[in-house]
This record gives C-alpha cells, structure tokens and sequence, in this order.
C-alpha cells in the first residue's frame, strides 16, 4: 500500500486503513525508487526483517545514540528509534559494562548554628584514628584509637560532646563501629544518626576534606600535632572567620601577634550564612558543568538491576530516605548502595528462593512484535547454564552462550621448506 500511495498520491488520512495512518505524516517524505521503498534517503525496512536489521545495528554493542545515528544512516521504520533503546536496555553485554554519568550535585542544608550537625569518619596512618569535624564551623578534632570498637568511639565521643554539647545530627558511614551499640547511643543522648552510601565518597565532602587536611598535619608535623591544628583553626575559610570564630564566636590566641580588640569581635552569622550559600552555589554548579551531570531515572522497589561495583545482579527491596540510596537483594546477600551504582536490568529474574515473580517491561505500540522477540532472546540468554563466562552458573547471572566459543582450528595447510634452504646441504 505504501509504495502504491507514493506513486498515486496519498487520499485523506481518514480514507486510510489503521495500519497505514502513521505514515500520513510522512507522505511528503516517502518515495519509490529503484523498486525501493524511501523515506528521504533511507530505506523503509518490512517486518519481516526488522528484528535481524535491529542486530545489525546493534552490532559491536554500540550505545543508543550510536545505534541511533548509525540508523539515520541507512534505514527507518516506525517504532525504530524506541526499538533499538529497548533492545540496548536488555542487552546483558551493554548493561555490565555501562558506567553511569554523574548526577547533579544535592545542596546540603547549612545549619542554622555551631554543632548543630556533625560528621564522623575513621582514618589511618600508623595508627586509627577519629575525627569529627562541624558542617558549620569545619572545626574538628582528631582522636587516636587504642581499639577500633563501637564502646571506644562512643567513650571518646561522649567526652567530646561533653565539651561541646549534643548534636541534633549525626552522620557516619555504614562502618561496623556505628552499628547497635551507636544506635543505642544515639538514643541514649538524643540524637538523629544518619549513614552515608557505602563507597560514595560524594556524599561525605565535608569529612573528607577534613581528613585530607588531618592526613596532611599529621605527616608534615611528627613531633606534635596541637601547634598544627592551632594553626588550622586560627586560619579563615572562605567566609572570612576561622573555624574557632565559627564554633566559639572568638578567636584563638597562638603565637601570631595579634591586637587584643581583634579577639573579642563577634561573629555575623548572617553574613556566614550568605556567603557559604553562595559558595556551595558556585562549587554546585562548577560541578554539574564539569561533569555534564543530569538525572538518571528512578528506581522502584521490584526493580532488577546491576550492580556495578559487585558485579552482580540484584532487585530493589527498598527506597531508602536517604536521597538515591536503595538496598539491593541478591544471590550473596542485601546491600546498601547509591544510585550511581545501579544499571537497570529489566530482563533479569533472580532465582525463587529470593523472588518468585518480577513485572516484565512493557513494549511500546510500535515494536510489540519485534520487542516480545527481543525480551525472549534476551531472557534466553540470561538463564542459560554454562561453564564458561564471568560468573558461575550458579549466580543465575549472565554468561557466555556455548555457541559464541568458537572450536579450536588446527591449520590444514602443506608447511615446506623455504625457497632459500634449497641448495643447504646437511
């Protein structure tokens, strides 16, 4: 009907039948030559040949805008550009090997006052040790550690929070040493713990820029470390005050002279406020240009994916309140991880013990046939037991098909002596 309508002229689109109605909006574009069905310059491909010219394409397990462009190129049919998204989403091969972008830099809220939110990390050299350090102030302390036990950590905290007072937030990673006895801590003196996505280092800048500095004093002073954090805590940051002004509202006497009236100027928290919310601004936006950051799409519980760190696959079991953070079901255990760890992988199933069922992706109205195929072709190949590949069988993840290894080919060819060891003599 197509190429007898670009050779006659196309009627009314409602005197069209169902199926031939979206090509009306490319009459103009549609032309027959050579034999040969066109849209512009590329050829308009019949069902029939759709699902082995999608394998071409995708050939060399290209990403979408490659497929895409290399589409452009040479053939079109309608659904195709949804179709080749479809088949490189549940392509077992594209999904363990893609690294996801960055997303755009979350703006911490900046507390309202000193101490009022707080971070904790461990670090060592030579030794272990604590450090904590304020959001407000940056202001913080460096604590060695005899034993890295939870009763340790709380014994050297309850010592400094009785310095300083309580903080309403606590934040730490997802270390053994903040487990139960921290959490009955927390309870005990009244404080809200929160815990970071494990190895997502973006989420604890203001801890890590505190130990870069602490592993920094530490080297550089061996024979005594108080002058060095004296020095640090007298220096202004960005906003104009020290981070001794910021927590104590006064500046620190060291051995730098200074006048007298200068110690007892007291701090604008309102101009603190106004400028470090116009740095994280800045340093917001610097980092979303460097890295082209966008959204990558949300996660749902049921939802199976990869996961790229451990390089296996998982389901979502939870959304946790922590931005991006999901906890992760698999064959070898429950993690927690950030979304930036996380492939969507729509075709996988984990085994029954785990899960029994899992809502299948839904083709769109274009490629009902082709992507059933697709789904079925993919999920084949994820079920199928074989030795060889990246994981045991037994991982229920993805491997290598027995016909992708190729048999080993002895040469039949005649092997004779070179042309120049003819008249050798032996």
């Amino acid at each position: 009907m197509l190429k007898d309508y670009s050779i006659t002229g196309w009627p009314a689109k409602t005197k069209l039948e169902e199926n031939i109605r979206p090509y009306y909006q490319y009459q103009f574009e549609i032309s027959f030559v050579h034999d040969i069905l066109l849209r512009n310059n590329r050829i308009i491909i019949p069902s029939s040949l759709q699902l082995r010219c999608l394998e071409f394409l995708h050939r060399g397990h290209q990403g979408i805008v490659k497929c895409r462009a290399r589409a452009k190129t040479s053939v079109w049919w309608l659904g195709l550009s949804s179709q080749i998204e479809n088949l490189i989403r549940n392509c077992p091969q594209c999904v363990e090997h893609q690294i996801n972008f960055k997303e755009p830099f979350l703006k911490d809220s900046f507390p309202e006052r000193p101490w009022q939110k707080i971070e904790l990390d461990l670090f060592k050299i030579d030794s272990w040790y604590l450090i904590v350090t304020g959001y407000y102030s940056r202001f913080f302390e460096i604590l060695k550690l005899n034993k890295m036990t939870e009763s340790v950590i709380i014994a050297k905290l309850k010592t400094l929070f009785s310095r300083f007072g309580i903080p309403e937030i606590v934040r730490s990673d997802n270390g053994p040493q903040f487990q139960s006895e921290f959490k009955k801590f927390a309870y005990d003196y009244d404080f809200h713990h929160i815990t970071s996505s494990p190895y997502f280092p973006q989420s604890n800048g203001c801890i890590e820029a505190a130990v870069k500095i602490a592993k920094s004093l530490i080297k550089k002073n061996p024979g005594g470390l108080d002058l060095a954090l004296l020095a640090y805590r007298t220096t202004p940051l960005e906003c104009g005050y020290s981070p001794s002004e910021l927590l104590m509202n006064r500046k620190l006497r060291s051995h730098l002279p200074i006048l007298p009236s200068q110690l007892n100027k007291d701090v604008n928290a309102k101009l603190v406020f106004k400028r470090e919310d116009k740095a994280k601004d800045t340093s917001i936006d610097q980092f979303n240009k460097r890295h082209r950051a966008r959204n990558l799409s949300e996660l749902k519980q049921g939802d199976s994916v990869w996961v790229i760190d451990l390089r296996i696959y998982g389901k979502i079991i939870d959304v946790l309140r922590e931005p991006r953070s999901y906890m992760v079901e698999t064959n070898f255990g429950i993690y927690r991880r950030n979304r930036y760890h996380l492939v969507p992988a729509p075709y996988y199933i984990l085994s029954p013990p785990l899960i029994s069922t899992l809502p299948q992706p839904q083709p769109s109205e274009n490629s009902v046939n082709i992507d059933s195929k697709l789904m079925n072709k993919s999920s084949r190949e994820v079920s199928t037991n074989v030795t060889t590949g990246i994981h045991n069988s037994s991982d229920n993840v993805v491997s290598s098909p027995p016909w992708s290894v190729p048999p080993l080919r002895r040469s039949t060819r005649n092997s004779k002596r070179p042309a120049y060891l003819k008249d050798y003599v032996t």
